[in-house]
């Protein structure tokens, strides 16, 4: 399968309406956890009309049937917390039992997922109808998303499966890298600017970067970054453009 643009289009804003309004949440309710009742679905449908939200351990997404396929749409970091809770950066793991013992990959990342793994295939069981598949996220949404894409394409190998992930920060070793590259062609990341968030954790740490790459917005000129290039909406704009016919 190939990611159409108006599905990437249409994934990024629903991503941005879900990051505003876990930020109107915010305001309404306090720095609260994550919780079903706080969240207007019904603002969720009124651009995707078959959404359903969900909150596992405080993983939360979207997931549903749009045009046809099977969309699925984990949350991004909501604070610098986030970041420390789950950034170990010297940690890499084998991710399961039989994995090439070669392959490493981010701990902290490894952990969210497995959190959301046995719901995330009970949702691919719920459309038995539906061939395609499109993961997509942001920050460490796309990091968690990207994980979910590759587990789903080893669990339900009669699926068409893409993924499109946004300010995604790196996963693993170059082991991960060939593997993944191999088993998810249909893979896109993109970055914005000098977003830092891509550029962690740092490939001094034996980290690697996924290829299929987009950059976009003004040239990165520093390492790390700017934290304000990470934004959403930043994104979303850029995208946007770079899809315009």
């Amino acid at each position: 399968m190939k990611l159409t643009k108006s599905e990437i289009v249409k994934m990024a804003e629903i991503s941005v309406l879900d990051a505003d309004m876990r930020l109107e949440e915010f305001k309404r309710y306090g720095n609260v956890e994550p919780n079903k009742r706080n969240y207007d679905i019904n603002k969720m449908k009124a651009l995707w009309y078959n959404a359903n939200y969900f909150d596992i351990k405080n993983m939360e997404g979207l997931y549903g049937e749009l045009d046809g396929s099977l969309f699925i749409t984990l949350r991004g970091t909501d604070s610098i917390l986030d970041w420390i809770r789950n950034f170990i950066f010297f940690k890499k793991v084998i991710p399961y039992e039989g994995t090439n013992p070669e392959i490493r990959i981010h701990a902290g990342f490894l952990k969210n997922y497995k959190i959301i793994r046995k719901f995330i295939h009970g949702v691919v069981d719920q459309y038995p109808d539906i061939d395609k598949i499109v993961v997509y996220g942001h920050s460490m949404g796309a990091a968690t998303g990207a994980l979910m894409a590759l587990d789903i394409q080893y669990n339900f190998p009669n699926k068409e499966i893409g993924c499109f992930c946004i300010g995604m920060p790196r996963l693993g070793n170059s082991a991960f890298k060939k593997s993944f590259e191999r088993r998810l062609p249909d893979f896109i990341r993109c970055d914005y600017g000098e977003d830092l968030i891509p550029q962690v954790p740092p490939k001094c740490f034996g980290f690697s970067d996924l290829e299929r790459f987009i950059h976009l917005g003004p040239a990165r000129k520093r390492w790390m970054g700017k934290k304000s290039h990470h934004d959403w909406h930043l994104y979303l704009n850029a995208i946007k453009d770079e899809l315009k016919d």
